[in-house]
């Protein structure tokens, strides 16, 4: 290798060794800024990871939100049908609470002596309460058929109370005070 070096001149040599100069000062910059450019991409890639993961946190949150979204509109369908249908309309007045339990303690065969009818509102005027209360001599199958109509009614109607306040021992009668709620949406 030597030998191809002796058949260049002087000028020849230092025009090569210039020229190898600056190969190894280019190889040498190629060198530092690839690794500068190795880093980079090795960073871009760390951010990109911490991004897509973020971005699959946040459509979590987004499909979480959005289903919280759902269950309060379905929320707010279930009042809408629950004001429609199984409250008592303050605008048709008592006669249909009236009709209802006249329905209902019919169906249970019970005679009531004296109804009486009170009247509240509950949470600051929303909904009115008007309470039932009655008293009866009954059987125990009579009474059970009567609670379990007035659970199964349609509308919010509930059995709020009741007392006993005797037993007859011979023929197993029941002397009962009941109170009924019927609620009013205003």
């Amino acid at each position: 290798m030597n030998g191809i070096f002796e058949l260049l001149d002087r000028k020849d040599r230092r025009i090569l060794g210039v020229l190898c100069l600056f190969l190894a000062l280019a190889l040498l910059f190629l060198f530092v800024v690839a690794l500068g450019e190795k880093r980079s991409h090795f960073e871009s890639l760390d951010c990109l990871a911490s991004k897509k993961e973020s971005a699959r946190d946040m459509g979590k949150a987004r499909r979480d939100k959005n289903a919280e979204w759902l269950k309060w509109q379905r929320t707010l369908d279930d009042m809408k049908e629950l004001k429609a249908k199984y409250f008592y309309k303050e605008e048709e007045g008592i006669s249909p609470l009236m009709r209802d339990t006249e329905q209902i303690l019919n169906g249970a065969r019970i005679q009531v002596s004296q109804k009486r009818y009170d009247y509240a509102n509950l949470k600051e005027g929303m909904y009115r309460v008007v309470r039932i209360t009655f008293e009866t001599t009954s059987s125990y199958t009579a009474l059970k058929k009567f609670i379990h109509s007035v659970e199964v009614f349609p509308r919010f109607l509930v059995v709020q109370k009741i007392d006993f306040l005797d037993v007859d021992p011979f023929s197993g009668g029941l002397k009962v005070q009941v109170a009924l709620v019927g609620y009013y949406e205003q």
